[in-house]
């Protein structure tokens, strides 16, 4: 028997200046058969590894959804459970987790370093009633940087990332930095993502401006020991 729900998965991480993590995660589970599915036995959960989590909720479109929060070992795990007891037809059920991961994210002086593992979702305890592959999308929302005029912005990842346009953002990231990755994932496997974020500075430039300003200093003492001898 073929699976009966498709599940799609969406995290979102919004970094502030001080490395603070706003986490937003949805489930959207899709009902794929011309039939009722049973959803009572579901349960969504997502671990952690931190030293703290606060402000852990969730919600669906009527409203907040009860959070179980636990503390195993190093992980806090964080479950919840649909409110639909059942889905019809071809419908969709979304589900949202939101949380905040205090100091997540490190600086090294100019620079900022993030990473991410997203596995698979284990649907051996669920037989045929959940897709094996589930499609992911991960946004980054980057914290905005100073830099001087002979400095500019870079990012790196692995695996690459897109930068979403000015026209793709929403009123919400409005003025910000958004990188995105989409992938599909089967259960057994993971998605592990690197980025680099910082100021770099302009060689060719900086190399330019201290030539000139090297000139412009021998110029004006030049210029003093003239003054100097009457000339």
């Amino acid at each position: 028997m073929h699976a009966r729900i498709k599940i799609d998965v969406e995290k979102i991480y919004r970094i502030d200046d001080a490395g603070n993590i706003d986490v937003e995660r949805s489930w959207t589970l899709t009902n794929q058969t011309h039939k009722d599915v049973e959803l009572s036995e579901l349960a969504f959960y997502v671990g952690e590894t931190a030293d703290a989590l606060a402000n852990a909720k969730a919600r669906d479109s009527s409203g907040s959804l009860d959070v179980i929060q636990e503390k195993q070992r190093s992980e806090i795990k964080l479950t919840v459970f649909p409110r639909a007891n059942s889905l019809g037809s071809l419908q969709k059920y979304k589900m949202t987790l939101l949380y905040q991961l205090p100091s997540n994210v490190h600086k090294l002086g100019d620079v900022w370093l993030f990473s991410d593992i997203i596995s698979g979702m284990n649907t051996s305890g669920f037989g045929s009633l959940l897709s094996d592959k589930m499609d992911l999308r991960l946004c980054v929302v980057l914290p905005k940087l100073k830099k001087s005029f002979w400095q500019s912005i870079l990012y790196e990842s692995s695996p690459l990332c897109r930068e979403l346009t000015r026209e793709e953002r929403t009123s919400e990231f409005a003025g910000k930095r958004v990188l995105e990755w989409t992938s599909s994932l089967f259960s057994d496997r993971h998605y592990r993502v690197e980025l680099i974020y910082g100021v770099k500075t302009n060689t060719k430039l900086t190399s330019f401006l201290t030539a000139v300003a090297t000139v412009i200093v021998v110029g004006l003492i030049k210029y003093g020991f003239d003054l100097l001898q009457g000339r």
